[in-house]
């Protein structure tokens, strides 16, 4: 028999029949085509040992190792190859070429390289001792590692020669390996756009092929694609268990990108174990390292110098705006330094568009870093510089990722370039840009991971808002001379730089609707990188602010959560760290609650009190009233945005107090700050004490108190409760507020067919949006809806809702009461009742929790069966819209002794009810005269 052919001219080499040598060489033959792996490997380790000519026994572990690596254990061919190595001469060429595919197939490039380097070493000059394919396997081995070292112009050359050299030798399949090769580092490197259908040709085998298909996937921005293909390559069990850990690592990138973090968690257990199971452990740390960023392409041609930058800068967590631990100033420093000193040593090593807007996006990030640490302005300078080459390279869809990253970069220069004219708005539509790339990164995904990544992405006004607050620390870390006063002046300078960008977020186009001379689409926002214009205007816009008032402002960025607290002389800032999804995530679990069948359930089993004790959590109501309020105030208006404008802010447990927020504070919302004025300006126009009781044919309400029916003229009751002559009662101007008692249904998917059932039964006595925006309320203050989910809406545009409030508002009405889920009927009639007597006397947002607190106190309870009266369930849903001044329009004698007469009143009731409720009764009383 013969075995293998000889290494150097392909000759046979003649074998005993029937030796003990020609015995082994037949059983590891036998084992391959069983594909028994570990029969072959014993098989060929004896038929080794048995050879005593040199060349035979070069023949038989060069099969060995091909074998090994044709059944698909590399690590086994590597520890084997070694083993080789060590009993014959370690300089051994052939052997050592093996060696280098092997480390090279696995990533190790560094190490490849010098096997190949010990390989020309051992020749000498007399490389023709290499076959012509042996030859062509070396060169191209200097090639792949040259490409991973970023010498794309040797990688070329070496390429080139190992084709020519493999078409010399015969061999096609050698031929056809360089092509991938070359796809493989075009795809890297962006210059190559091959289509994934062309490479599906093709069913993938091994990791390189998963990892080739995948990339030409995430070349096109298909990231759902290219995860699928990588996660069937981690299911292979064709796939070497050596060469999975980059397929491991490059999909946790690819689900990190699609904003899929739980499955990249999920994954974490088989990176360890892939990361174990590699044979090169200096390589394998390398590329774990890669897993840990989304920013650069996780891609193996990267040099490590450029990812260690990167890295440093990272740890100083000052490129990340959103957080707030930061290091010390001497670690800091070191890393900063250390960060500079390797990007100017791998410098020169990038070659190619994405190696060198890599580079200078990363030197663009080491600049921004230098600024937020020293806030020497040369160095925003020098980043705009960078960021800018960034932008003349990453041009096309391949290099999407690192343009819309650097234009977010190039945003935040811009923002602190304050004092270069157009800054502002040029950071404007770096911000804007990079989010429009990011949308259409979302929309060539498939499935419903489109939604996480458009909500995960960073609007521009997330953007100005997290570039404000970074500015608002870094005025918090200085002590600029001038004494106390000068520095609380400097800190409420900064925060009124936040609550303009805030303020930027939420939508202005219903300020047209309550003041026609106002500019709806600017309302004279300063830049928020003015802290002095911004605090001029802060200070104009709150002067008509009560002093027991502030106004709460929220924005959820990705990781955070922004609070301001304004008041009338003093701002103040605070940021809590929470996953938007999360935080939104707790809001729609909340809000599974609303509905009619829902509701008691969640009462019973305590889900709803857990899902309101989550909200406070993860809203950081405990950080803000600890830390934040203000002492003396005792009301306030929330404007917030977002999943946060689905808040039940009243209903919320104040942590450690066993108090709800909405019982503490009088709460009401506002659409935006600058709505604020316009508004109180519009309520003192409509005071007055005439209401209007609206109430339909329903035999299942409970009917309202006494007090509305004193006057036939103030009720609109029965057949005669239609929208028709609703609208004509309004017309007539001689109602100050309004209250409407009937059933409601609220739209989910389009609110404007949401409606209140008025007479007649049936589409005609529907109520809806649009019909009720188009009645006169210019003279109404206050508008009450009685039906239940009359308070909810649908978002829009910048952070704007529609609804039945919205429509009230654009009608002229001045303020809104209105449910925000199915309101229990006993419970809305009292609560109603008791606001309607209350706003006699008292502010609309006091009025409101005095009535809520007398729910609390029990005063229900003689009414009703109704079990758990004081849940938070049936009264935290009521939420008072626009300006919260007072109705009444009496003088100051006559509001006197209403209030009096109403103190009686509450404290003979409650000594017969509740004694031990006075406290929270006394707490309303002082809010109602502050």
């Amino acid at each position: 028999m013969t075995a293998p052919r000889t290494p150097r001219n392909g000759g046979p080499i003649p074998i005993v029949e029937g030796s003990p040598l020609a015995r082994a060489v037949t059983a590891a033959k036998l084992a391959c085509e069983r594909k028994d792996l570990r029969g072959a490997d014993d098989a060929y380790r004896r038929a080794c040992s048995l050879a005593a000519d040199k060349e035979l026994w070069t023949a038989l572990v060069i099969e060995h190792l091909a074998q090994l690596l044709a059944l698909g254990d590399t690590t086994l061919a590597l520890r084997r190859c070694e083993e080789h190595l060590g009993r014959s001469d370690r300089e051994h060429p052939v052997i050592l070429l093996v060696r280098a595919e092997i480390r090279s197939k696995l990533g190790s490039h560094a190490a490849a390289t010098a096997d190949t380097r010990s390989v020309r070493a051992a020749l000498g000059d007399q490389t023709w001792l290499l076959s012509a394919d042996n030859h062509a396997r070396l060169l191209r081995v200097e090639g792949l590692a040259a490409a991973d070292r970023g010498d794309l112009d040797l990688a070329r050359q070496r390429l080139d020669e190992a084709e020519n050299a493999f078409g010399s030798a015969g061999n096609q399949t050698g031929v056809a390996r360089i092509d991938h090769d070359r796809v493989l580092i075009g795809l890297h490197q962006g210059e190559t756009t091959a289509s994934p259908e062309e490479l599906r040709d093709t069913p993938p085998r091994t990791a390189a092929d998963y990892l080739r298909l995948a990339l030409a996937f995430k070349r096109e921005l298909r990231f759902e694609e290219a995860a699928d293909v990588l996660r069937r390559g981690v299911d292979d069990a064709g796939v070497d268990r050596a060469q999975r850990l980059p397929v491991v690592c490059e999909l946790i990138v690819l689900l990190r990108m699609i904003r899929q973090y739980a499955a990249a968690e999920q994954l974490y257990a088989r990176l360890a174990e892939a990361a174990a199971q590699a044979p090169d452990r200096a390589a394998a740390e390398e590329m774990l390292a890669r897993v840990n960023s989304t920013v650069l392409p996780a891609t193996p041609h990267f040099h490590s110098g450029l990812w260690h930058a990167h890295r440093l800068i990272a740890e100083t967590r000052l490129n990340d705006l959103e957080h707030d631990r930061h290091l010390g100033d001497e670690d800091r420093a070191s890393r900063l330094d250390e960060a500079e000193s390797t990007l100017l040593r791998v410098r020169d090593w990038a070659c190619g568009d994405r190696a060198v807007t890599s580079w200078h996006l990363v030197a663009g990030e080491l600049e921004l870093a230098g600024y937020n640490f020293t806030g020497e302005r040369v160095h925003l300078v020098e980043a705009v510089k960078h960021l800018a080459t960034v932008m003349d390279r990453a041009e096309g869809t391949p290099l999407a990722e690192v343009r819309a990253f650097a234009l977010r970069l190039l945003g935040h220069a811009y923002f602190r370039l304050a004092g270069d004219e157009g800054g502002d708005d040029r950071a404007a539509q770096c911000w804007d840009e990079a989010h429009r790339i990011e949308e259409d990164v979302a929309a060539r995904q498939r499935s419903e991971v489109r939604v996480e990544m458009l909500q995960a992405a960073r609007t521009e006004q997330d953007e100005k808002v997290i570039a404000a607050a970074a500015a608002y620390r870094s005025h918090a870390g200085t002590s600029p001379p001038g004494g106390e006063a000068s520095r609380n002046r400097a800190r409420d300078e900064a925060a009124a730089g936040v609550v303009v960008a805030m303020e930027a977020a939420r939508g202005a186009t219903i300020l047209s609707a309550i003041d026609p001379d106002a500019t709806a689409l600017t309302r004279g926002l300063p830049r928020p990188n003015d802290p002095v214009g911004s605090w001029r205007w802060l200070c104009g816009t709150t002067r008509e602010l009560p002093e027991s008032q502030a106004v709460w402002m929220m924005h959820v960025t990705r990781r955070q959560v922004h609070h301001a607290i304004v008041s009338r002389d003093r701002v103040d800032y605070v940021s809590v760290a929470v996953e938007r999804k999360d935080l939104e995530g707790a809001v729609d679990s909340h809000k599974a609650f609303w509905g009619e069948e829902t509701l008691d359930h969640a009462i019973s089993d305590g889900s709803f009190e857990r899902s309101l004790a989550v909200l406070a959590e993860r809203n950081g109501v405990a950080e803000v009233v600890g830390r934040v309020i203000p002492p003396g105030i005792s009301r306030i208006a929330i404007v917030a945005g977002g999943a946060l404008s689905d808040v039940p802010f009243a209903g919320l447990p104040v942590p450690g107090t066993g108090e709800r927020l909405g019982l503490r504070y009088a709460l009401s919302d506002l659409p935006c700050l600058s709505a604020l004025g316009p508004l109180r300006r519009r309520a003192q126009r409509q005071r007055g004490d005439r209401p209007l009781l609206v109430r339909p044919p329903a035999s299942d309400l409970t009917k309202a108190s006494r007090y509305f029916t004193w006057k036939w003229w103030n009720v609109l009751k029965g057949e005669k409760a239609t929208p028709g002559e609703l609208r004509e009662r309004l017309r007539a101007h001689r109602h100050h507020w309004v209250r409407i008692d009937s059933h409601g249904k609220h739209a989910h998917e389009d609110p404007a067919q949401s409606y209140l059932e008025l007479a007649p039964e049936g589409p005609q006595g529907h109520l809806r949006p649009e019909s009720l925006q188009g009645m006169d309320l210019s003279h109404c203050g206050t508008v009450v809806f009685g039906a239940c989910e009359s308070g909810m809406a649908k978002r829009r545009g910048r952070e704007e809702r529609t609804g039945l409030v919205r429509a009230a508002v654009v009608a002229g009405a001045a303020s809104v009461l209105a449910s925000r889920w199915v309101a229990e009927d006993r419970v809305a009639a009292f609560v109603l009742d008791r606001f309607g007597r209350y706003i006699r006397h008292l502010p609309r947002d006091v009025a409101l929790q005095r009535a809520l607190l007398d729910v609390q106190a029990g005063a229900l309870r003689t009414r009703t069966d109704l079990t758990a009266h004081d849940h938070p369930a049936w009264w935290a849903c009521w939420t008072l819209h626009g300006d919260t001044g007072p109705q009444t329009g009496v003088g100051p004698t006559r509001l006197r002794l209403r209030r009096e007469l109403d103190k009686w009143r509450s404290f003979a009731f409650h000594r017969k009810v509740r004694p031990t409720q006075g406290l929270h009764l006394l707490r309303g009383q002082r809010s109602a005269d502050g």
